[in-house]
This record gives structure tokens, sequence and C-alpha cells, in this order.
């Protein structure tokens, strides 16, 4: 199902790479959510319930292959929303960083 890639290559990418590993966490926990949120909108509560027990047993091909089926569009919900949210994370990055160096 990895489409995006979710790694220090990108953190490096959008000028984070000398981010520490616990903020590096939270960038990539708040990449994770923030593309969740925008897939599960277009979803019913059974359909949650049933995507996020494919999701809770590890099977990465099962939940591709339900969102193919229950979710067509779900490939271009991804990249839109990663490369909204790559935008906005590099547009803050110096303001990040200045945070960091003052912590």
């Amino acid at each position: 199902m990895s489409m995006i890639r979710i790694d220090h290559a990108l953190l490096v990418e959008i000028g984070l790479g000398e981010l520490p590993e616990e903020l590096r966490q939270d960038i990539y926990s708040t990449i994770e959510l923030r593309v969740g949120e925008r897939l599960s909108a277009g979803m019913t509560d059974a359909q949650m319930a049933e995507f996020e027990k494919i999701i809770d047993s590890g099977d990465d091909a099962g939940a591709t292959a339900w969102l193919t089926a229950n979710a067509p569009d779900y490939r271009q919900i991804v990249a839109t929303t990663f490369d909204e949210l790559k935008a906005e994370i590099a547009s803050q990055a110096e303001e990040i960083l200045r945070g960091v160096d003052e912590a």
C-alpha cells in the first residue's frame, strides 16, 4: 500500500534532516494521521470498522484491496494530502528547527 515515502530522506527534502529523533516521530505521526483523516472522511462508520479491523491485523495487501474496492480514489487522496502536508511542513522548517535550537 505504500505509495508515499515517510522516512529520513523525506525530512531532508523538506529541510528537517537535523531534527532530533523524537521530533521526527512526531512528523511521521502527523503525516500518517492527516492522510488517515482524509481517507476516513469519505467512509461510513461500518466501513471504518471494517477497515480498522484489516489494518489492525497487519494485512497490508488486504488493506490495499479493501481501499481499491471501497475508496477507488484513495491513491489520489493519499498523494494530494501527502503533498499538501509536505509543503506545509517545508514552509515551517526553519521555524521548527529554531524551536529545537532554543529548547
